[in-house]
């Protein structure tokens, strides 16, 4: 069972022994797709940041996480700074804890990633970072899901209830097309924490 995977010049992988549980479980549990999920959930965040409607981002975040990140958001705008990420490229998904409990499943994974990434200030002078020379970094990601729920992941670009693309989405998490809250873990994976690599400790 393999849980690295998405550059194909990669040949990372863990022990399959955490996964075992969680396949008992899951008979139905696909490990690509699940980690098909995850990278396009990176993807989808890093473009909603990049852009600054960060409201693209809601269906796929716990509350907290949103709101933290609004917040960092405002205060960029407060100061006259913007953050730029451009060409972002996923080396490198692997799978390094995965835990639960009579409520919720999680998983935490180590993504590798390489991006244009700099910060301008009002006059959008480059205060930080590097608009030409991209950077490989690595972040640990953790997913959280509600368990009972079977383990196939709808599409992370439509709405799990009525299929509808996610461009009505408010700040709650709920579907303008259909009333679902999306952000909530009953219903499908959501990014519960951002750890950075030099302090995440397993």
């Amino acid at each position: 069972m393999r849980w690295a995977r998405i550059c194909p010049r990669s040949t990372r992988r863990i022990s399959p022994r955490p996964a075992r549980p969680l396949a008992r479980r899951h008979p139905e549990l696909r490990p690509a797709e699940v980690i098909e999920t995850f990278t396009a959930i990176f993807l989808r965040v890093q473009r909603a940041w990049a852009t600054g409607r960060w409201e693209d981002a809601r269906p796929h975040l716990t509350d907290p996480l949103f709101s933290a990140h609004r917040l960092q958001l405002a205060q960029h705008a407060a100061q006259g700074l913007k953050n730029h990420v451009e060409d972002v490229n996923v080396l490198n998904v692997t799978v390094v804890k995965i835990t639960h409990d009579p409520y919720y499943e999680s998983i935490t994974a180590r993504i590798e990633a390489r991006m244009r990434d700099w910060t301008t200030n009002a006059e959008g002078r480059v205060v930080g970072g590097s608009e030409a020379k991209p950077r490989i970094f690595s972040e640990y990601w953790t997913f959280v899901r509600a368990q009972g729920q079977p383990f196939t992941e709808p599409n992370p670009e439509l709405c799990p209830s009525c299929s509808a693309p996610l461009d009505r989405v408010n700040e709650g998490g709920v579907c303008g097309y259909c009333g679902t809250k999306l952000s909530a873990a009953e219903r499908a994976w959501v990014l519960g924490a951002i750890t950075q690599d030099e302090t995440y400790s397993g």
